[in-house]
């Protein structure tokens, strides 16, 4: 724009009078559209994102808190069969130690199966004669909490049988005196003095002399029995 027109600008502007201007300008001065109006649909976009991040969050924490509780049922799941396997080697050492039974019967730990609160356990044992020892076995089982297959533990336990003088007996056998030679006319003989007052048991003959007696029984012989006086 030159310098006269404008000068005829300010003019019109002073007087009153509105300016007329070429149509060229009058274009170049009209406002530019706003792009605002294409950012109108952003903010959905933005909700859709923030709610599937959640989404995800909230998913996340279902899953790993579903996870967690699982893990702890399974958990309590083993601590079970692990004291129903101990409570199957109790029950096979209770067995053993109990006094009317003979620790030393080879058949005395078939295989036994307990229920109990929460699972079963099945116990057995095996005696070595040889060494006197049972290896006891003992396996539990318990329900899984997530429907798979069932929780199980094997315990495994070796006892010596040894005895002790002031137990009770398993066998009675170690209370008697006992004689096992046979083939003689006296297998077994008592003489002078002597006085047993002990269970005695001979396999062959048995023969007491001059003041020999038994003041207690019971006595067991398989072959014969001589008196050497009436005093026996």
């Amino acid at each position: 724009m030159s310098v006269p027109d404008r000068r005829a600008q300010l003019e019109h502007a002073m007087t009153g009078e509105r300016a007329s201007f070429p149509a060229a300008e009058m274009e170049a001065e009209q406002p530019v559209p706003s792009i605002r109006h294409d950012e109108r649909g952003i903010a959905l976009v933005m909700a859709l994102g923030f709610l599937v991040v959640i989404s995800i969050v909230v998913f996340s924490a279902i899953d790993y808190s579903t996870a967690n509780g699982r893990t702890s049922r399974y958990n309590v799941a083993r601590q079970q069969v692990d004291a129903l396997a101990q409570a199957g080697v109790n029950n096979a050492e209770a067995v053993l130690s109990n006094p009317s039974n003979n620790a030393l019967t080879s058949t005395l730990l078939p295989s036994t199966t307990t229920t109990y609160d929460g699972g079963t356990v099945t116990w057995s044992g095996t005696l070595n004669a040889s060494t006197s020892t049972w290896t006891i076995t003992s396996t539990g089982h318990a329900n899984n909490p997530s429907g798979a297959a069932t929780v199980t533990r094997t315990l495994s336990a070796t006892v010596l049988v040894t005895p002790n003088l002031t137990q009770p007996l398993n066998n009675q056998a170690w209370n008697y005196v006992y004689d096992w030679g046979t083939g003689n006319t006296c297998d077994m003989t008592l003489s002078q003095g002597v006085s047993v007052a002990s269970p005695l048991y001979v396999d062959g003959n048995l023969c007491l002399q001059n003041t020999a007696t038994i003041t207690q029984g019971p006595l067991a012989v398989k072959g014969s029995v001589t008196l050497g006086q009436s005093a026996n």
